[in-house]
């Protein structure tokens, strides 16, 4: 029988850490697993070089290149020596930062669940870090992270195997949770509306022919409406009576999708004082 593949564990190798958060510091999980990052992996050679040259840098972090996770282009940037903007000196630092005109040049948000990767050479798997956090990317705020991903002597013990022969890869996993890609709706009725009533008077109706006639526009309720009169009846209705529809006009002007309840109440007046008139409530 074969061996089975070895479940997740939850591991401990460094301290808490603390998510890039403006308001409180957010706990953050690790695990590991053995698949590989899902939208992007950084690999660095020469760690000890990249990490020299930083600290005299004013930058103090390396970008990687643009990628495209969720219809938005990403980068990571790593600072070897902590995000000292933060006064972190003995950690590692990691953040995802948005690009790109399609958010930068907007008023737009992004909503975003990201887990940090490093890969352990020594065991074949991926120590995982996540604060589970939905995390609003906007042109205001292009980027989030965990400034204390991993402590540096946790980072440099080779037994660890993160960072082995001077080298050491980083991933990312992004889930994107825009809201505009959504679909929702919004139904609301008016409580109390106006009573409305409109009277079409129609001429001679006897000599109408059955072409379809339409009463001159009127608004209600910030629609506009017209009343459709087939003289012989639609043909698609029941033959011997003729047809009246109420029509809503501007809907158009109306967002994408949106629909209008309306019950409504037709009449036939008679023009004789002492007979009612013929009425039919429709919604």
């Amino acid at each position: 029988m074969g061996k089975g593949r070895r479940k997740n564990k939850n591991i401990n190798v460094f301290p808490k850490s603390h998510g890039h958060d403006d308001s409180a510091s957010a706990s953050v999980v690790t695990s590991s697993r053995y698949e590989k990052p899902v939208h992007y992996i950084l690999k660095i050679q020469s760690f000890s070089l990249l990490k020299e040259g930083l600290a005299c840098s004013p930058r103090q972090r390396f970008e990687s290149q643009k990628f495209n996770a969720g219809g938005y282009e990403w980068k990571l940037a790593l600072y070897p020596n902590g995000d000292q903007r933060r006064d972190v000196s003995d950690h590692i630092s990691l953040y995802l930062v948005m690009v790109g005109d399609n958010i930068l040049s907007t008023t737009s948000e992004v909503n975003a669940v990201f887990t940090f990767l490093v890969y352990d050479t020594l065991r074949g798997k991926y120590l995982t870090v996540q604060d589970g956090k939905m995390r609003r990317f906007s042109a205001t705020k292009t980027e989030w992270g965990i400034e204390k991903l991993l402590p540096l002597n946790t980072f440099k013990d080779a037994s660890n195997g993160f960072l082995v022969d001077d080298c050491c890869v980083f991933g990312v996993d992004i889930f994107v949770m825009n809201s505009d890609v959504g679909k929702g709706e919004v139904f609301s009725l008016i409580e109390q509306p106006n009573n409305y009533k409109y009277t079409w008077k129609l001429n001679n109706f006897s000599k109408l022919d059955s072409s379809l006639r339409e009463c001159n526009p009127f608004t209600v309720e910030n629609c506009c409406w017209k009343i459709r009169l087939f003289p012989s009846g639609d043909l698609q209705a029941k033959p011997g009576f003729f047809s009246m529809y109420l029509m809503l006009t501007n809907l158009k002007e109306f967002p994408q999708g949106a629909q209008v309840y309306v019950e409504y109440e037709m009449a036939v007046l008679s023009q004789l004082e002492d007979v009612p008139p013929i009425k039919e409530t429709c919604n």
